[in-house]
Formats: structure tokens, sequence, C-alpha cells
């Protein structure tokens, strides 16, 4: 049963409101509630850890299929590959938390010689599917709940945060966890997001239901650094490797994200899209 929460769940503050409905197809969250003091939007009643389970396990991977054949996802790759090298240029030992199929985890153990590789995902059916260039162990639980009895030189964190239940004991098992470099990806709430909520009055959410967080860029960086992270790399990007954000299938739409990147890259604003942020103990 969903448990309805009176506190922020990052600053504990009891400034809480209502915020915003979804209206998406995928649906797990139900509402949400902002803090009118460190103003991170959480969902608000937030379902049960079993809740969370089941969705991923058993609804998520059907209703939401991932191509690996698009050249975006190639693109994509090349990028975080030549970040994480930059700034952990010999890594021996990965985790990825969330790591689904593997997309990743085949990809970077072909171009960097790997002595252990360690994946964590719900659906066994999903993580049965991977095949890595390296010894791999995997576990089909909460990270969590996990024990794991080394540090890693990275941890590879792609879209997973923004779904976690306890966000603070989400992050001191990470800093427990590494030895090297922590790589978070996840959604950019930004200004844009928020004029759309307004215009829609209702404040309904689109698409994003099974997200248990919206963080804006600063939100997330003052998290982070909360738990003792040094931030070494952020930048709020617009890609093209999802369908709502697909440059070629409507041309219009494609010269607006791609002017309202270049907007962004000019002013340093970060008015929606994607974000990446590296830090290291």
């Amino acid at each position: 049963m969903a448990i309805n929460l009176d506190k922020c769940p990052n600053c504990e503050s009891n400034h809480v409101e209502y915020w915003g409905r979804t209206s998406g197809k995928i649906t797990l969250h139900d509402a949400w509630s902002k803090c009118s003091d460190c103003r991170l939007i959480f969902a608000n009643p937030l379902k049960t850890s079993e809740e969370i389970r089941t969705f991923y396990a058993q609804e998520f991977y059907e209703t939401k299929e991932i191509d690996n054949s698009k050249s975006e996802y190639k693109v994509l790759f090349n990028w975080i590959n030549h970040l994480i090298l930059k700034y952990q240029p010999r890594p021996k030992t990965l985790l990825e938390i969330g790591c689904g199929k593997g997309l990743f985890l085949e990809q970077f153990s072909t171009i960097v010689q790997l002595e252990k590789v360690v994946g964590i995902e719900f659906d066994k059916k999903v993580t049965d599917q991977i095949n890595v260039n390296a010894p791999l162990e995997v576990h089909n639980d909460y990270y969590e709940n996990i024990q794991l009895h080394e540090k890693f030189d990275v941890i590879f964190c792609w879209h997973v945060i923004e779904h976690v239940i306890d966000l603070h004991a989400f992050l001191e098992k990470i800093k427990k966890d590494s030895s090297g470099i922590v790589v978070f990806g996840t959604p950019a709430f930004g200004w844009l997001n928020e004029m759309k909520a307004f215009i829609q009055r209702k404040k309904t959410v689109g698409t994003s239901s099974d997200h248990t967080f919206f963080f804006t860029q600063k939100i997330l960086i003052e998290i982070l650094r909360s738990h003792g992270f040094e931030i070494i790399y952020k930048k709020v990007y617009v890609d093209n490797v999802n369908d709502e954000m697909s440059f070629s299938k409507n041309p219009f739409k494609a010269f607006i994200l791609k002017s309202l990147s270049f907007i962004m890259k000019i002013s340093t604003l970060p008015l929606f899209g994607k974000q990446i942020i590296i830090v290291k103990k």
C-alpha cells in the first residue's frame, strides 16, 4: 500500500505541497509533491518497494522496448566512454546499477580490458541476455539490499537515481562502494518543464509517471555535494535516443529541439532535456 509523505524525503521539511498528477500511459506513481524549501519534486504517495519491483520486473520492459540497433545509442555510448576514460583512464572494475539487458556493459567491455563487471537489475529474464567480454556477476534485487565485497573504479548509474525509494541510503551505498568515479544520468527538469506544468494548470506530468523524483541540475548537484561527492563534470543536453526527443521524424520538432539545444549551449541555461553528472569522493 502506498505511503503518504508529510515531509520532504531530501531535506525533511514539513513545507510540502501538491504539485501534479500523471497523464502518462506507463503508470506507477499517481501524484507528486514539491518541497517549498529545497524545491525537490517527489512522488507522493510513494509506492512500496514491492509495488515498484513488480512494476519494473513485469510491466516496464513489456511496455518500453529498447532498440539497441539505433545508431544514436552508439553515439551516446561513445561520448560516455570518452568521458569515463578521461576521468578514470585505466578502470579495472565496473558496476552498473540498473543494467537492463547490458547494452552499456557489453559495449564498454569491448574497448576496455576489465577484470570484473557487476550488473544489478530486477528482472532475471532481462539480465540473462547480458553478454560481456569480462568476468560477470549479476544481482536481481534492489542495489541497497546487495552486499558487495569490493570497491569499483567506475559506477555507472544511468537514468536510475530518479526511480529510487530512499535517495540518501542509495547515495551513501554508492559512496561506500566507489573507489573511483560515479556517472549519473537522469532527466533534467528545467524551466520549460515548469512552464508546461503551469500552462496545463492541472499540472499533468506526461509520460514520466515511473519517476520518484524530478531533479533540476542545481538540486541534484546540491544533493550529491551534501553526501560528500565532488562534481568533476556536468552537462545538460538534448539527445535523440528516445522517441520523444527524435530529431528525424518531425522536421519542425527537430528544428525546435535543435534551437533549444543551441540556446542552452550558449546561455548555459538548463531549460530541459537530459543531464549527466560525474562525481568522485
